[in-house]
């Protein structure tokens, strides 16, 4: 295996790989990946991303994965009620705004980081957030 160093935060493995013919050839592949991602260990993911490993989904995993994406549906709609008292009421005493408005900054980053890694459940999940929460803002804005 060898690393060449091109900047400060990138490290390009060269891996040997056999072809899967039975010559005596063999491919070369480049896999990149920041040093953040080999020390939090996203290496591994990153080279299932891009079909360097390959590794079969247990039913478990499988079933993980749907339920999260489930949960992060469902999960956004318990807000439901804030939302319609507040609109219902045209009242939004006992709301604070700079804790809604927290929640909302802080829920944000996790809207990109599912758009950065492709992760649909994160971006599904966190744009649903968003939009409760961002009701939530508006209407202690407006009614408070």
């Amino acid at each position: 295996m060898t690393a060449i160093f091109c900047d400060m935060q990138a490290v390009y493995h060269a891996v040997t790989l056999e072809t899967q013919n039975r010559e005596s050839s063999n491919e070369a592949y480049c896999v990149c990946y920041s040093l953040d991602m080999h020390h939090l260990g996203m290496r591994h993911k990153h080279e299932r991303r891009i079909g360097l490993k390959k590794t079969p989904q247990s039913r478990y995993i499988v079933f993980l994965d749907k339920l999260t994406f489930i949960a992060g549906v469902v999960g956004p709609f318990t807000v439901v009620p804030q939302i319609y008292t507040i609109f219902s009421t045209h009242s939004a005493q006992g709301v604070s705004l700079s804790t809604w408005a927290l929640i909302f900054v802080v829920t944000l980053p996790w809207v990109f980081y599912g758009i950065a890694h492709k992760e649909r459940s994160i971006i599904v999940s966190f744009i649903l957030w968003e939009v409760a929460n961002l009701l939530v803002v508006i209407g202690v804005l407006l009614y408070h």
